[in-house]
This record gives structure tokens, C-alpha cells and sequence, in this order.
């Protein structure tokens, strides 16, 4: 049985708590993201549909999700990279490699590298944007592999693969946000 995880509930109140704090930087990423990803969907779902149907799962249980990062995220990651010097301005979202997320989850260790090869061979790859969190993993326990792909000339988007059970640590276990 699944331990009830609470990162939706807090992603809903960050974001809620940004809208009253700072509503007009609210609305900036939210409209921001809301054309974007309206604009990106059908490229992601295309990623989405050639992993499915090119990598060979034989008869291993799979699941491809994807997502949009939450704007109150978004607002951290900016500031965070700008300050890093990793961007040109907290208000250059649209430099951001992660603001769409694709998760695989197989089943083993091994699928998982054999994904990321398939994703390496298959598409442009943003090199410092990749963490091995399974051979490496964080002091909280998190695992996953991560990378980030450009999709076209101003679209990237971040992959994570994990198995399903690095994804129940990660999400309801200590790992979780």
C-alpha cells in the first residue's frame, strides 16, 4: 500500500501563496507557461510516442507521464539559476531546461541505462544537464537518471528515468519533496 504522499497538496499551496504574494510575477509564469506548453504539448507527446514504440520493452512493465513545472517552481528555479549566472535574468523562463518533464519508470536498473542510451543516440542532448542520482544518490536517498533534451531550437525538456520503485522513495518515502 501507497503511503499518502502530500507534494500535490503543497504544490497547490505554493502556488497559491505566490498568486497572493506576488501576483503579478504569478501571472507573468502562468501565462508564460500556459502558451508554452500549450505550444509544446503536441512536440512532447511526439518524444513521448517514439520512446514507446522504438525502445524495446519486450514484456516489461512501463509508464511514460509527462509534466509542466508548477509555477511557484518555476519561480525558484529562475531566481536560483539567475543568481548562478545560469541564465540572463530571473524573468528568462524561457532559458529554463526543465520546465516540461517526461518520466519513464520501468521496472530494473538495467532498463534504465538502456533508456538513457536510446535517448542519448536518438536526440541533442543539453550536456550539463545530466545526473546519475543511481550510481550517485542524493543524501536524501533520491534516485533517478536526468537529462535534458533540446526538442527544437527554443524547446527542452528535462527526463527523468527511474524504476517504479525509486519512484515510490522518491514521491512517499524519505526522498520526497
Amino acid at each position: 500500500t501507497r503511503a499518502v504522499g502530500v507534494y500535490t497538496f503543497t504544490r497547490a499551496m505554493e502556488n497559491e501563496c505566490l498568486k497572493i504574494e506576488n501576483p503579478k510575477r504569478y501571472h507573468q509564469i502562468k501565462n508564460f507557461l500556459d502558451k508554452e506548453f500549450y505550444k509544446a504539448e503536441r512536440d512532447i507527446l511526439k518524444v513521448k510516442q517514439k520512446i514507446d514504440t522504438k525502445f524495446q520493452w519486450k514484456d516489461e512493465k512501463y509508464n511514460i507521464s509527462y509534466r509542466e513545472k508548477s509555477i511557484y517552481s518555476t519561480h525558484n528555479k529562475a531566481i536560483y539559476k539567475a543568481k548562478k549566472g545560469k541564465i540572463s535574468s530571473e524573468n528568462a523562463i524561457g532559458e529554463l531546461y526543465d520546465r516540461l518533464g517526461l518520466r519513464v519508470l520501468v521496472e530494473n536498473t538495467d532498463t534504465c541505462y538502456k533508456l538513457l542510451a536510446f535517448i542519448q543516440n536518438n536526440y541533442s542532448l543539453v550536456q550539463k544537464e545530466y545526473d546519475d542520482y543511481i550510481a550517485n544518490p542524493k543524501p536524501n536517498g533520491y534516485q533517478s537518471l536526468q537529462t535534458a533534451i533540446k526538442i527544437n531550437s527554443k524547446l527542452y525538456c528535462e527526463i527523468q528515468i527511474k524504476t517504479f520503485k525509486m519512484h515510490d522513495f522518491n514521491e512517499y518515502g524519505p526522498a520526497s519533496h
